[in-house]
């Protein structure tokens, strides 16, 4: 993604593909380190999209926040991305089309 001086109205995305102790630690960790990068860049974090203990190799599987951030993208509600890696967001470049 490419960054700007302009201020961006950011979704950050999280996922964990399994989470056994149901506690969200993972997420929570990645989701910090993606405030403290948005922050660095005097971005606006605007919305959290969570996909805890959620694989993103099935593409059955309803990821709610994932679908959620692309309708947020379309809409325009937020206008950059920040994730934790790429392999957070999705395993099969077809998966990024909605």
């Amino acid at each position: 993604m490419q960054t700007s001086a302009r201020a961006r109205r950011v979704g950050i995305h999280i996922r964990i593909s399994d989470d056994r102790e149901g506690a969200g630690l993972g997420v929570k960790r990645q989701e910090k380190d993606c405030r403290t990068l948005t922050a660095r860049l005097g971005w606006t974090g605007v919305e959290v999209y969570d996909d805890n203990d959620m694989s993103a190799t099935d593409r059955r599987k309803k990821r709610r926040g994932y679908h959620q951030m692309l309708a947020n993208m379309q809409s325009g509600h937020i206008d950059a991305l920040v994730t934790w890696h790429p392999d957070r967001l999705y395993r099969q470049p077809r998966s990024w089309r909605p």
